[in-house]
């Protein structure tokens, strides 16, 4: 008897990207994600209500990793050689 393919439901804990703290107000600031370094940041020290920083909870299932919608893999070599 054939079986159907087992199809998980893909997670993603966080589709927005990471902006950078303060690119909305300052026009120099880019978008890009950059670390806070500076000694009273409020992003960098994690106080509620301000931009939030990527750490490792934001991860992805291991399996669902570099999965299409359709639930083929992405070719990618730098992904096969690591």
């Amino acid at each position: 008897m054939v079986q159907p393919i087992v199809k998980h439901k893909i997670v993603k804990k966080r589709t927005l990207k990471f902006k950078r703290n303060q690119y909305d107000r300052k026009i120099a600031v880019k978008e890009s994600w950059r670390r806070p370094k500076g000694i009273d940041s409020r992003c960098r020290r994690k106080f509620r209500g301000v931009t939030v920083m990527p750490n490792i909870g934001y991860g992805t299932n291991k399996k669902h990793r570099h999965i299409l919608p359709n639930g083929k893999k992405t070719p990618c070599s730098d992904r096969d050689k690591a």
